[in-house]
């Protein structure tokens, strides 16, 4: 494309290329604590391809950590607070399976004057590895078999409860003859 017609065109053909990048595309705003310490993001912006992978509209309310609390314990906030502050671009790679999320991510982020761009994408449509299925396989029978086990637990726990009644109210019928 020629120069001359790119400052014309420039805000139209990113427009254009957000819509249809297949990958993530988020902008946000850091959030500070009174005593100035960054502690969150604001969204200001979710591409199409961020709010499919996020589930999330173009402009979420609630706040990264809000909506992504694991995203401390994962060290995507970390990296993120990290590219914003030191103006340095950070890369993350992570296996996400919380906060209603269940994929591989890679992600990009840059701060760009007061905001921080993030640039991510999900490995969820690419086949996965025969390994990764059996893992995955086998989290979900163990996920599965403590449910079952705490289910099972609860009621052996309200059966000792019943008996111990019954025991109780016995006694008392015995006390009063």
């Amino acid at each position: 494309m020629p120069a001359q017609l790119l400052p014309q065109r420039s805000v139209a053909l990113l427009d254009a290329l957000l819509d249809i990048s297949l990958t993530a595309v988020a902008l946000l705003r850091p959030l500070y604590s009174e005593d100035n310490v960054l502690i969150d993001f604001a969204w200001v912006y979710l591409n199409p391809a961020g709010q499919r992978i996020l589930q999330q509209p173009e402009e979420p309310a609630a706040s990264l950590l809000t909506l992504f609390p694991t995203a401390i314990e994962d060290g995507v906030f970390a990296k993120c607070r990290h590219a914003f502050l030191a103006a340095a671009t950070q890369y993350n790679e992570t296996n996400y399976q919380a906060d209603g999320l269940d994929g591989y991510f890679l992600l990009t982020a840059q701060r760009s004057g007061d905001l921080l761009v993030v640039n991510f994408t999900d490995t969820n449509n690419h086949p996965r590895p025969p390994v990764e299925e059996a893992l995955r396989t086998r989290q979900k029978r163990e996920q599965a078999q403590r449910a079952e086990t705490e289910r099972l637990n609860q009621e052996l726990r309200a059966a000792v409860q019943v008996a111990k009644q019954a025991q109780v109210a016995g006694e008392r019928e015995r006390a009063q003859l």
